[in-house]
């Protein structure tokens, strides 16, 4: 049982972000790294998914909660006459010793009807209260959040094609520390140290644990972190760069590049124009 509380499931709302998706817009295949739970409000459109290829009604009648995984490859196209009129709700499900939870878990596109009434009436909540910054307010996104948590954990399957790993995971306290320095210089002396083994021996028993390096790791909390700066904050480049441990905002430019497939200045300009999804 002790091993059972390395496993505890952390929660994280990253925005909430109401908008009109505009008629007859052109195709623009996108991606990102986190979760969205897509809820339609008004309008009829059609969810365009890339692998495998299908097609999906979108409206608020028989249609309107859509859950779109990480990294699915998709468009939303509005043939009119009037916006597709929506809430792109995005989050993602961490364990405490580091793991991603959807990597182990995965969850139905669609949503038994009483599920998706339960998530969609505190997506719109949370939306009501989103720019709210009372103590009240802070803690009610929070409750909330972890409500709709507990729907999707009890929707979730676990993958066939993976395994939770063995044992108790011993990289927790490497894996909080650059949680939440992550925009530090790694020091993976120090890392080792909280987990009392050498740093040979850390090197191997991060990758085993995580999946990643500790490097890895690391770049994909900041590229995370800069995102939400990015859609959130008006912010320029450069701090977001710096903010986010990139002190050269140049390699900051074109590593985001290169993981997201636009740059910072593009991402922020797509999902205020055409929302996240």
């Amino acid at each position: 049982m002790v091993s059972d509380l390395q496993w505890n499931i952390i929660p994280h709302l990253i925005g909430c972000y109401e908008f009109d998706h505009p008629v007859g817009h052109p195709p623009l295949w996108m991606t990102q790294p986190y979760q969205i739970l897509m809820l339609t409000l008004s309008g009829r459109g059609v969810l365009h998914i890339r692998e495998p290829a299908r097609r999906c009604r979108v409206d608020p009648e028989s249609a309107d909660l859509y859950y779109l995984h990480a990294r699915l490859v998709r468009y939303v196209e509005v043939p009119g006459p009037e916006p597709l009129h929506l809430i792109a709700f995005a989050f993602d499900i961490e364990f405490e010793n580091g793991p991603n939870f959807f990597d182990y878990y995965t969850l139905p596109a669609v949503f038994p009807d009483a599920d998706r009434l339960a998530v969609s009436r505190e997506i719109r909540e949370i939306n009501r209260i989103k720019t709210g910054d009372t103590p009240r307010e802070r803690f009610e996104r929070q409750r909330r959040m972890f409500a709709i948590a507990g729907r999707l954990l009890g929707l979730a399957e676990f993958r066939s094609d993976v395994q939770l790993p063995g044992g108790a995971p011993r990289c927790t306290p490497a894996v909080r520390y650059l949680n939440a320095h992550f925009a530090e210089p790694l020091d993976i002396g120090r890392l080792a140290g909280l987990c009392a083994v050498s740093r040979p021996h850390f090197f191997r028993l991060f990758r085993q644990e995580l999946g990643v390096t500790a490097q890895e790791f690391q770049c994909r909390k900041r590229l995370q972190e800069a995102q939400k700066l990015l859609l959130t904050t008006e912010l320029p480049v450069a701090e977001v760069a710096r903010r986010t441990g990139w002190n050269d905002p140049f390699h900051f430019s074109r590593l985001f590049t290169r993981l997201t497939g636009r740059s910072p200045s593009a991402f922020r300009a797509d999902c205020r124009l055409n929302g996240p999804v």
